[in-house]
């Protein structure tokens, strides 16, 4: 269902997982889905290193969402995205 925006079926499965009900770590993650725990840590990866393998052509929209949540007035965070044809 998923594999038009790049994900396989163990990634779709995740994703889908984390919809029905948010999970505390990969471990719950992995007990819910019946993955094995590194299958499931590798597919959530760390935000700063996310892409999508061969895209399909069309319009994309990156969003994202901030919000303050602690009282320290600077954060380390940056965005950096690229597109490449």
């Amino acid at each position: 269902m998923l594999e038009g925006i790049g994900l396989d079926a163990g990634q779709e499965r995740i994703y889908l997982a984390l919809l029905a009900a948010p999970a505390r770590d990969a471990a719950e993650l992995a007990a819910r889905t019946g993955l094995p725990e590194e299958r499931v840590a590798a597919a959530l990866g760390a935000p700063e290193g996310r892409s999508y393998e061969n895209p399909k052509p069309g319009v994309w929209e990156l969003v994202v969402e901030s919000r303050r949540t602690t009282p320290v007035f600077s954060a380390p965070f940056t965005l950096e995205a690229s597109v490449t044809r």
